[in-house]
């Protein structure tokens, strides 16, 4: 198995859950996004993470690119918008 180019972080807070993480492994033609959640089964959330990938080949050369510029809020913007998540668009 390949070793990922890059692994990027953000932190954020996901309901009462402090000190979670995204977690982004960039790939020469892939990105795998592990995202935190809160998963609710009738009253009561616990943490849960969804896995997420991107191969469309265009996204993930530009977030390269932006990495390589060392801009990483920019990069996790772009993965925002190749998984569809208004959180990292707008962070």
């Amino acid at each position: 198995m390949a070793k990922p180019i890059h692994t990027i972080t953000k932190d954020i807070s996901v309901g009462i859950y402090d000190n979670c993480q995204y977690v982004a492994r960039v790939y020469a033609d892939k990105i795998i996004v592990v995202s935190p959640t809160v998963k609710w089964i009738g009253n009561t959330g616990g943490y849960h993470e969804i896995k997420e990938s991107i191969r469309d080949q265009a996204r993930v050369d530009a977030v390269l690119a932006e990495l390589a510029d060392d801009c990483e809020d920019s990069a996790w913007q772009k993965i925002g918008f190749g998984l569809g998540d208004e959180y990292l668009q707008n962070s």
